[in-house]
């Protein structure tokens, strides 16, 4: 696993760092580069995307199992696997995508938060001249903070990376008891991820929307069963999860954007805007054009096979 991390540091700490020597700025740089990473993961998140909307479409033969089998629990996932299989659907294909963006994630995030190392590639010698040693892995991602400190004690006589950017000091973390201008990046940083979350469906057709929504409805009400006695219909403890959630991220935005440099912030702001765009331009253009269809058979075939799935539940 740590060979897997170390070879996505040395190409990600490569881009950032060319990308850096172009436009000399950290925040530029920061910008540029969670566009380009953005872009080169946009196919896996799309694969996401596609993957919900097929099980949603698919969702209707699914009930029609569920009503038919209602008491074989054994039946009910073999022939949903039949439906799968007919319809080419991968049931965990949208888990694939978010596992293999994890570690790219987690690269970026270090990347962006250790500079010295990443864009002006200094050893552990390097820091040391200056008197910067670290205790352990964790203690590097201070090292925007013990350098800032040795240039104003004047140990660094200038500062080797430009952090300035648009009036505001990237390498400084925001205050939370003192009142700056580098308030505006936590802020902006928490209202784009309410937006994100609150926006999931943007750029929906009306009826593309009803449908997602009602069968999300449905599914959290009754966790994937039938519908029984006692069930709550406005979706029970998991939609308040979901709700909980949607004011719960931003809040813990805010909290971690307080409390790392201003540069990480930028980030977070950068991907979130870009993910609204990205999920609007989906949900509008792409995702409306996929068709759900049986192998060798036609698209949108969904009613067809309903009709079959009723008519063989009325002979048995």
């Amino acid at each position: 696993m740590s060979g897997l991390f170390d070879a996505l540091y040395g190409a990600l700490g490569w881009l950032m760092r060319a990308i850096y020597g172009i436009v000399n700025n950290y925040g530029m740089a920061i910008i540029i580069f969670t566009v380009l990473t953005k872009v080169i993961l946009f196919p896996l998140n799309l694969k996401q995307q596609k993957s919900a909307a097929q099980m949603q479409k698919i969702k209707p033969l699914i009930d029609e199992i569920q009503k038919k089998y209602a008491n074989n629990r054994e039946k009910i996932s073999e022939e949903t696997m039949k439906v799968y299989q007919e319809y080419g659907i991968n049931p965990t294909g949208g888990c694939l995508p978010m596992i293999v963006q994890l570690p790219i994630i987690w690269a970026l995030y270090r990347i962006i938060q250790q500079p010295y190392t990443y864009i002006l590639h200094w050893t552990d010698e390097r820091f040391a001249q200056y008197g910067i040693s670290f205790a352990s892995k964790n203690a590097r991602r201070s090292e925007i903070q013990m350098v800032a400190e040795k240039i104003k004690q004047g140990v660094i006589s200038h500062t080797p990376i430009n952090f300035r950017f648009l009036g505001l000091d990237l390498a400084e973390t925001p205050s939370i008891h003192k009142f700056s201008a580098l308030w505006v990046i936590p802020v902006i940083a928490a209202v784009l991820t309410f937006l994100q979350s609150k926006y999931m469906y943007i750029g929906l057709s009306k009826e593309e929307l009803e449908l997602r929504k009602r069968g999300k409805k449905q599914t959290e009400s009754t966790n994937g069963r039938p519908p029984r006695p006692g069930d709550k219909k406005d979706g029970g403890n998991v939609e308040q999860i979901t709700n909980s959630m949607t004011y719960f991220m931003p809040i813990m935005t805010l909290w971690f954007t307080f409390i790392l440099p201003a540069g990480i912030g930028l980030y977070w702001i950068t991907g979130s805007a870009l993910q609204i765009l990205l999920t609007y331009i989906s949900n509008r253009h792409i995702i409306p054009n996929m068709k759900t269809k049986a192998k060798g058979g036609k698209a949108n075939d969904i009613e067809e096979t309903r009709k079959k799935l009723r008519e063989k539940r009325k002979d048995s």
